[in-house]
């Protein structure tokens, strides 16, 4: 059926017939602000940023009004049909109950609004279509709409990587050669996987899923030149799913090739060759993908050589948390909105140092039974079954309302209901492997799919009667939406205070950034951000005070804020973690408490048993703060490294502190001996502490064990610093241009370089170099020079992604009040030595015991 041609109407006629435009202006504007939405770079951050977050409210408002219009206006109640109601009472009841049992009852409040609007459009754009006097025509206009749209969005896309991403790289690449490095793309480095417009690949990956089958099934739909067209918008989303290189999008792209395949079979009927060839075209695809893609590749290899698990660890623990918390309140969930003020609470020890903070799960069904327990698994579920079934009545059913005109190809029908529930299929399939309702472009398309689906699938072509209950519920939901209106009033208000403050503090005016984010505390006193802050910009200011009295004023009210900040929001690293490094000098007792707690949250963080053993040694608790500093090296061997200890004031606690560590490790290597990987790292980590103590025999019993090449080369070299040559070959790249510059002072500034660039991507600041080859010269061996001579790597930790995971980013990205000062070329070169992964469960899970039985000594002393 050509896209052009004329359908017949689907509604009888009726006492009162409806305008079949009611609203106009307000759906325009509606849908102008969604395309906006879809095309705006970056805009799942921008959307929490002043005055995105304005303009985001007021499209979900006017999206309820519209909503609200057609029933003033047409004075008529359009269910969805088909059973699909009773599903969505019972999500606003489950809803309802996990807004009232919540935690954190107004971060609920804030993602149960945005769901209502959202449901909101779903009612008003299947209302719209019911009363369409051509519904399949307008179902087709509104569907090339989309189209549109989302060739836009490839295009955006396809252009902001070429232009962000990509010659950026290729610039980089120059500087790397100019300095005698080859530096090569690879779409396993995060940041040159397509994340435009929306903000990650894996978003721009799952709109693709959602959007392709569209572009596919417009190419059948029109001829010509607008064929030619579609097609051509088809091949640039294929290139452009591809420079995502997302694994979850290949399983969905997989599906929807699948499902392209069955529905050709059983719609289409072609000659079984055909059907062949199409079949090995879609393989071919998946193919291509995953044989030129390194990331793809190495993901589908590991997996299939039974060693995938590492790299989704990073979900298996998301995915864990999303089950503590549904298991936790299965019946309520811990309600919407609530997972990144509880994440941490429920995160398992074993994570370590992976995945400290999110916002959200990565993983719909997590996320969903985390928020709204058993029925968040519930209802997606009975919400699936109900489309497919929708899909096989259509292909079982000769009488579709649609068709009920000899005039309608009732094939096309067909095919549009496959299209449009494949594409839901396929991103279902998608979505376990990430959350992205959250997304206005993604949610957007789902619901005019699922609009389109309900009217082309929809038994009864007959538009109810006027309603005696339409005007009361018009008025109702006015009076609804402006009682909302009140409520986000000083929400908002807060916002743009926040985003006044954080201009006046960029311009150095401390009083005005004070006032303006304190007014925006008042006003939302719920919202943690504005009291963290507050307080860490504060903090911040007082450290970089001379004058002692305005110092001691700043940080005592920086402990002020970040307290209050505490109160509304209690389960959060950070702010705990900081709290203890203010409070240090003012009141050690609170320091250890802020310290302990943080470190339950994230016991694996770096620096926070430090800071732990720091607030108990100024209190004289020694044994205690041996105990935390063990703990520390424990799980950051390299912190045996750390310069500090040479400090008069800690070199006393060095001695009783590597036997504390030894003993330690010696009790922990007996209690598992069964554990190979395991033994391999606890070998490891003895093997480095012995080299670092000088203890060459017994670092190569260790490490010719369980250690690698580079580890017994380093231990070689060390002990025999005459034979560098014979080990060179057993180093990496890196480490052989750092000995290289050791031997050759003439290349050293070049080959210094060159390591750190290879690590860093970046040249190696100016200072940092000249301490580098100072040092290198002062040394009288490679040995000394590592542990004796190393120059001090000394930085704050950011805490990237701050305002991201806290859904505000109008602030800057903290810091860590915590000075960390470094061995520079064992943790940039040498890390091999001790190691330390992010990811260690069973090391982790053995240290537990112990740092329980510090935490309970420390309430108990």
């Amino acid at each position: 059926m050509a896209a052009d041609s004329p359908s017949p109407p689907v509604s009888l006629p009726s006492s009162t017939p409806p305008s079949s435009n009611p609203g106009r202006l307000l759906g325009l504007l509606t849908a102008l602000l969604y395309g906006l939405f879809t095309l705006l770079p970056n805009s799942n951050s921008l959307l929490v940023s002043w005055p995105w977050v304005f303009v985001w409210q007021t499209w979900l408002w006017l999206t309820v009004l519209w909503c609200l219009w057609q029933i003033g206006q047409n004075k008529r109640l359009i269910s969805l049909g088909l059973g699909f109601d009773w599903l969505l009472l019972a999500l606003a009841i489950a809803v309802a109950v996990g807004n009232m049992t919540a935690q954190f009852p107004a971060q609920a409040h804030w993602h149960s609004w945005t769901l209502l609007a959202f449901l909101a459009g779903l009612y008003g754009l299947r209302g719209w279509l019911k009363i369409q006097p051509q519904p399949l025509v307008t179902i087709n206009k509104l569907l090339t709409w989309q189209g549109y749209v989302g060739f836009a969005f490839i295009v955006i896309s396809l252009l902001l990587w070429f232009t962000q991403t990509l010659i950026p790289f290729w610039q980089s690449a120059a500087i790397a050669k100019e300095m005698g490095l080859t530096k090569t793309f690879s779409f396993g480095v995060l940041e040159l996987q397509n994340w435009a417009p929306i903000g990650h690949q894996n978003y721009v990956a799952g709109y693709l899923v959602l959007i392709l089958p569209l572009l596919s099934v417009l190419i059948w739909l029109n001829q010509g030149k607008k064929r030619w067209f579609w097609a051509m918008a088809l091949a640039l989303g294929l290139i452009d799913f591809y420079t995502t290189s997302s694994r979850g999008g290949l399983l969905g792209l997989a599906t929807l090739l699948l499902l392209a395949i069955i529905g050709v079979g059983l719609l289409r009927r072609l000659p079984w060759l055909w059907w062949l060839g199409l079949s090995s075209m879609a393989i071919a695809v998946v193919g291509i993908f995953i044989g030129t893609n390194d990331r793809l590749l190495t993901s589908f290899t590991g997996i299939m050589g039974g060693q995938g698990a590492g790299q989704f660890a990073y979900r298996l623990i998301n995915f864990e948390i999303g089950w503590r918390m549904g298991s936790a309140h299965p019946w309520t969930g811990i309600g919407l909105g609530n997972v990144p003020l509880q994440y941490q609470l429920y995160r398992p020890v074993w994570a370590g140092r992976e995945s400290e903070f999110i916002y959200q799960l990565h993983s719909t069904p997590a996320q969903l039974l985390a928020e709204l327990g058993i029925w968040g698994v519930l209802i997606p579920s009975l919400l699936t079954v109900g489309l497919i079934w929708q899909l096989i009545r259509s292909l079982m059913n000769r009488n579709l309302v649609t068709a009920k005109d000899n005039s309608v190809d009732l094939n096309t029908v067909k095919i549009l209901i496959w299209t449009l529930t494949s594409a839901l299929v396929a991103y279902g399939v998608t979505s376990w492997t990430d959350y992205q309702l959250d997304n206005v472009c993604i949610s957007g398309i789902i619901i005019i799919y699922f609009a389109c689906l309900l009217q082309l699938c929809s038994p009864d072509p007959v538009i109810p009667e006027p309603s005696r209950f339409a005007r009361p519920v018009f008025l109702a939901g006015l009076a609804f939406l402006l009682a909302i209106a009140v409520w986000l009033f000083p929400i908002l208000r807060a916002w743009q205070l926040s985003e006044v403050a954080f201009r006046a503090l960029a311009a150095e005016k401390v009083p005005a950034f004070t006032q303006y984010l304190t007014q925006a505390e008042n006003l939302a006193p719920w919202e943690a951000y504005y009291p963290t802050q507050l307080g860490w910009n504060l903090g911040n200011i007082a450290l970089n005070t001379a004058d002692p009295g305005e110092r001691e004023e700043l940080i005592n009210r920086a402990i002020a804020a970040l307290e209050r900040s505490i109160e509304a929001s209690p389960h959060q690293e950070f702010t705990h973690n900081n709290l203890g490094w203010l409070a240090l000098g003012q009141a050690p007792p609170q320091a250890s408490q802020s310290f302990a707690t943080a470190s339950q949250l994230v016991p694996a963080k770096r620096g926070v048993f430090y800071g732990l053993g720091l607030s108990l040694l100024v209190q004289q608790k020694l044994d205690l703060a041996i105990e935390a500093f063990s703990l520390e090296c424990l799980r950051d061997p390299l912190f045996i490294t750390n310069p500090l200890w040479r400090n008069p004031n800690f070199a006393p606690l060095y001695p009783p502190l590597m036997a504390k560590i030894q003993s330690t490790l010696s009790q922990l290597r007996q209690e598992h001996g069964d554990d190979g990987d395991y033994q391999k790292l606890l070998g490891q980590i003895q093997g480095g502490i012995h080299w670092w103590l000088g203890q060459f025999s017994q670092a190569e019993a260790e490490l010719n064990q369980f250690g690698d090449r580079q580890a017994q080369a380093v231990v070689g070299l060390s002990k025999n610093p005459t034979q560098l040559e014979e080990y060179l070959p057993a180093l990496g790249n890196v480490a052989i241009q750092v000995v290289q510059a050791w031997q050759n002072p003439a290349q050293a500034r070049e080959l210094i370089n060159q390591a750190w660039l290879q690590v860093n991507g970046t040249p190696m600041p100016e200072p940092l170099l000249q301490q580098t080859l100072g040092s290198l010269q002062q040394a009288p061996d490679f040995y000394t020079w590592l542990t004796d001579y190393a120059p001090i790597l000394q930085y704050r930790r950011q805490r990237l992604g701050f305002g991201v995971n806290s859904r505000h980013i109008d602030g800057p990205n903290p810091s860590d009040f915590y000075q960390v000062t470094e061995n520079l070329p064992l943790v940039t070169w040498f890390p091999f030595m001790l190691p330390s992964p992010i990811l260690a469960p069973a090391l982790d899970n053995a240290l537990q015991p112990l740092r329980l039985e510090l935490w309970q000594a420390i309430a108990k002393d």
